[in-house]
């Protein structure tokens, strides 16, 4: 068996474009015939970070810690946060990463398991440790009451969201489950956050399983509304802070409407279609 190959050069740009397609064919051969898979797709997997649009920031446990309007914090870092001070309250409308005022509104009541201080000795020196430094409980201190419906989200004006919740405290494994939308994960505690990270996702399909990490994330949500419930496991389950993520519109595909045209050589034109399939349709 002679073996040929080809190499398929790739272009590495920066544009977010999701992963893409390309087809590859045998043809015209010549004597010989051509067997096996033709032809044959070799997918190019995106390497870029989605676009995302409108980021809404919530930092609770805010009254052992409040962040400025300029401290910047999250995995996708934006400024803005709003502060939710208290074992329970509500903030409407809340602002997005640039201050604007948006239809979003949040509540939260962990007044069954409490709320505990901060872990940080001195001063904080970034707005990453302002969000880590408070927290509500979902279970408390001693692991005997969990608030299960912890906080409600409504009014979400995004078509399509990821939500990020930071889950972290002053010693590892604290945590437990945490369910948005159907979504289950569960946040396991890693060791102290200092500076600016990093930030590390944690998350498994149960807690044994579990990595490690300071946040977990769920994908892909199009709900207007959600609960943040848990059933936890672990004693000092902690919640310091919450993204809502919009996630831009995808571009689409291009393609043919048609795998073949024809046309009669007496004619002066013709006319080929090209269908745009998904994305936005702006």
């Amino acid at each position: 068996v002679t073996n040929k190959t080809f190499v398929v050069s790739i272009t590495n740009d920066s544009a977010y474009e999701g992963d893409e397609d390309v087809t590859v064919t045998l043809s015209g051969a010549s004597g010989t015939t051509i067997s096996g898979t033709n032809p044959v797709t070799l997918t190019i997997t995106e390497d870029d970070a989605s676009p995302v649009g409108t980021v809404v920031s919530v930092n609770f446990g805010s009254d052992k810690k409040s962040m400025a309007a300029g401290d910047t914090a999250g995995v996708i870092s934006k400024s803005n946060w709003n502060n939710a001070a208290g074992t329970s309250g509500s903030l409407a409308n809340v602002n997005d990463g640039s201050g604007t005022a948006t239809t979003v509104d949040v509540n939260w009541d962990a007044t069954t398991a409490g709320q505990f201080g901060t872990y940080y000795a001195g001063t904080t020196t970034t707005g990453d440790e302002n969000m880590f430094r408070g927290w509500l409980y979902i279970k408390d201190f001693w692991g005997t009451t969990t608030a299960s419906n912890l906080v409600t989200v409504s009014e979400i004006p995004f078509a399509q969201y990821d939500v990020y919740l930071y889950v972290q405290q002053d010693s590892v494994n604290r945590g437990g489950s945490f369910t948005v939308a159907g979504q289950t994960d569960y946040g396991k505690a890693t060791t102290l956050f200092t500076g600016t990270g990093p930030y590390t996702l944690g998350g498994g399909a149960d807690w044994a399983s579990a990595t490690a990490g300071n946040y977990i994330k769920f994908s892909g949500l199009t709900n207007s509304s959600f609960v943040i419930s848990s059933t936890s496991l672990n004693v000092q389950t902690p919640l310091n802070g919450m993204q809502i993520v919009e996630l831009a519109p995808s571009p689409g595909t291009v393609q043919f409407a048609d795998s073949s045209y024809s046309a009669e050589e007496s004619g002066s034109s013709v006319t080929v279609t090209v269908s745009r399939v998904g994305g936005s349709a702006d």
